[in-house]
C-alpha cells in the first residue's frame, strides 16, 4: 500500500523538479519549493513505513504484521530521533548504526525538511528555496537508502 503512495509522491516531485525551470516568476518558484518540502517530508514518512512493511512481510505472522502496520501509521515528523527510535525498536544494531554510521549532513537534510514543513504547515515564514529543497531531498534519499540497506541485513 505505501509503495503506491511513495511512487505517487515521487512522481509528483519529479514532475515539479523537472518543470520548475520553465517558470520565470520567482515568487511562484518559492511557493513550489514550499510544496516540494511538504511532499519531501511525506516521502520520508512513507519511505520509512515502506522499509518496515517490506521487512515484516516475510518475517511476521499476519496478526503481528497487521499490528505493526497499524502502529507505524502514526509515524510523523521524521526527524533524526524519531527515525532512530522507530528502526531501533525493531533491531538492536539499527540504533547504533543510525547514531554512529550515518553522516550528519544526511540527518541535517531530513531534519531541515521536517522543520521547514512544520513552519509552512503552521503559517510561519519559510525561506526554503528550490535549490535547497532539491539538495535536501537528494540527501534524504541517500539517508533512506542507507537505512533500507542496513535494515534488510
Amino acid at each position: 500500500m505505501s509503495y503506491r503512495k511513495k511512487a505517487n509522491i515521487e512522481a509528483r516531485m519529479n514532475h515539479l523538479f523537472s518543470n520548475i525551470s520553465t517558470i520565470s516568476d520567482e515568487e511562484i518558484k518559492s511557493e513550489i519549493a514550499k510544496y516540494l518540502c511538504i511532499l519531501s517530508s511525506s516521502f520520508i514518512e512513507v519511505s520509512c513505513r515502506d522499509i518496515i512493511q517490506k521487512y515484516i512481510k516475510d518475517k511476521a505472522s499476519p496478526d503481528v504484521g497487521r499490528y505493526v502496520n497499524n502502529s507505524i501509521q502514526k509515524f510523523r515528523n521524521p526527524n533524526k530521533e524519531k527515525i532512530i527510535q522507530l528502526f531501533g525498536a525493531f533491531k538492536d544494531n539499527m540504533h547504533d548504526f543510525l547514531k554512529n554510521d550515518i553522516d550528519d549532513e544526511l540527518w541535517d537534510a531530513a531534519s531541515s525538511i521536517v522543520t521547514h514543513r512544520h513552519n509552512i504547515a503552521h503559517g510561519t515564514d519559510s525561506q526554503i528555496t528550490f535549490v535547497q529543497i532539491k539538495d535536501y531531498h537528494k540527501r534524504a534519499c541517500k539517508l533512506l537508502k542507507k537505512i533500507a540497506t542496513e535494515f534488510q541485513r
